[in-house]
């Protein structure tokens, strides 16, 4: 069920004419690396917000192990990212960086996605 699930959601996400993503990388309570990948895309009359990808990260969190881990998820499930418009990422120097990071990997591969600066963890410990 939940592999058909995945593909039905795979399958809207192809299909559409745009999309937009939101990557994070966190530590679980393990001390494991998790990289999350949320597809926001519309679907028929709506806009629907997907999470495309759990992936443990295990060596190293650097920019290049995220974009690496992206783009081979990107490729085992022909997705493809001339669709991609925007991609909102954390502050963390390994996203952010413009030469080493994930954002600036990114912009290099691909120019046309808009990249966005999430702020909401900052509210969120502000608010703490």
């Amino acid at each position: 069920m939940g592999k058909d699930l995945r593909e039905q959601i795979y399958e809207d996400y192809r299909s559409s004419p745009c999309t937009a993503l939101a990557i994070d990388e966190s530590t679980d309570i393990a001390s494991e690396a998790q990289l999350l990948v949320y597809g926001k895309f519309p679907c028929g009359f709506r806009i629907v917000e997907e999470l495309l990808c759990c992936s443990t990260l295990h060596s190293t969190t650097t920019g290049h192990d995220v974009f690496s881990a992206v783009d081979t998820f990107f490729t085992e499930n022909q997705f493809d990212w001339g669709r991609v418009v925007e991609c909102c990422i954390d502050g963390a120097p390994s996203m952010t960086g413009r030469n080493i990071g994930f954002r600036g990997i990114l912009q290099r591969k691909f120019p046309h996605i808009h990249i966005k600066h999430c702020i909401i963890y900052r509210e969120a410990l502000a608010s703490k």
